[in-house]
């Protein structure tokens, strides 16, 4: 079961809000492929092929993507906490269909509502550990979840903030999806 971050629709189709999206859909094509029944809960609208998607009657509309300005505050707590509690009364109801809950928001919610659940638990912390209160969630799930980043960059800066990062998983693209050019462009990607 792959819980992906609630503010946008993962749709290749319409584009990716975010690099956490991109990966949640990569990941959930590639593990498909490899003959993986997977599960992906997420915002209407999401659709990845061969993957089931799962859409809970979730106001997407009124979440909001993490902002990283200076003295910025959430304006959706409220709706973060609900939406992140009704992920975990889903979950809980169908706990024997997974193997495994691997969840990708960065919202303090998300990680504090996946708390005590009856199956493992996987974080992947995408962004560095901007926001204190999500550093706090994080820290307080890192003895009964596993956590892991995407860069070794990223482990480090969550670990001298004080969370056990587990591993480095690093963001993978699938190169036939990226048509190489002459070279005449002077840029690699």
């Amino acid at each position: 079961m792959l819980i992906a971050p609630l503010v946008a629709p993962i749709d290749e189709s319409t584009g990716q809000l975010g690099g956490a999206q991109v990966l949640v859909a990569d990941l959930a094509r590639g593990l498909a492929r490899r003959g993986h029944a997977v599960s992906l809960l997420a915002p209407r609208g999401s659709r990845v092929p061969g993957v089931q998607s799962i859409h809970l009657d979730i106001d997407e509309a009124a979440l909001r993507p993490a902002s990283f300005a200076p003295g910025a505050r959430r304006s959706d707590d409220a709706a973060q906490h609900r939406a992140f509690a009704d992920v975990r009364a889903w979950l809980d109801a169908h706990r024997t269909d997974f193997d495994l809950a691997h969840a990708h928001a960065f919202d303090a919610p998300a990680f504090s509502a996946l708390r005590g659940a009856d199956l493992p638990v996987l974080h992947t912390l995408h962004l560095p550990p901007l926001d204190p209160i999500v550093v706090r969630a994080a820290a307080d799930v890192a003895a009964e979840a596993v956590l892991v980043t995407v860069s070794r960059a990223n482990a480090r800066a969550w670990r001298a903030a004080g969370v056990g990062v587990a591993a480095v998983v690093p963001n993978g693209i699938e190169l036939a999806e990226i048509g190489f050019g002459s070279g005449e462009g002077g840029f690699l990607l």
